[in-house]
């Protein structure tokens, strides 16, 4: 069979990775030939059952937990991916949370500053550090699934 989505060789960095549309996604990932970085932020246990289906499949990954809101984990969670495998090709911006349900006549500046700081400031930390190298990877990708 032909793969015309062969990612052979390729590293992956999905944030949120450990369960619904992340944990699927990292999952095709590995099944298209990636290396995937699995992110977590407090569902280790479940960021461990999908590393463990990895490698039941073949694959190869590593789980690396980290707070996406603040910028030196977020460095920290970039940094080691590069260690791990040498290089970064893919980003797929993931993590987020609803947090707590508000209406908004009833939604508090510090509930709304927390949603922005998990659904969007996480990705801009992550991406940010990670730029310098999809560009070195020549073929670099991110995927904002905000």
């Amino acid at each position: 069979m032909h793969d015309d989505f062969d990612l052979t060789g390729r590293v992956a960095l999905v944030t949120g990775a450990s369960v619904g549309i992340g944990r699927a996604i990292a999952l095709a990932f590995v099944r298209h030939g990636a290396k995937v970085v699995i992110h977590c932020h407090t569902s280790r246990a479940e960021s461990e059952e999908v590393l463990a289906e990895v490698r039941r499949g073949g694959g190869e990954g590593i789980v690396i937990a980290a707070d996406l809101t603040k910028a030196d984990e977020a460095r920290r969670l970039v940094d080691q991916s590069v260690e791990r495998y040498g290089r970064l090709d893919i980003l797929v911006n993931n993590a987020g949370s609803v947090v707590a349900r508000s209406r908004i006549e009833d939604c508090t500046l510090e509930l709304w500053n927390e949603a922005l700081a998990v659904n969007l400031t996480s990705a801009f930390l992550v991406t940010q550090r990670a730029i310098p190298h999809l560009r070195a990877s020549g073929n670099g990708a991110i995927v904002n699934n905000l």
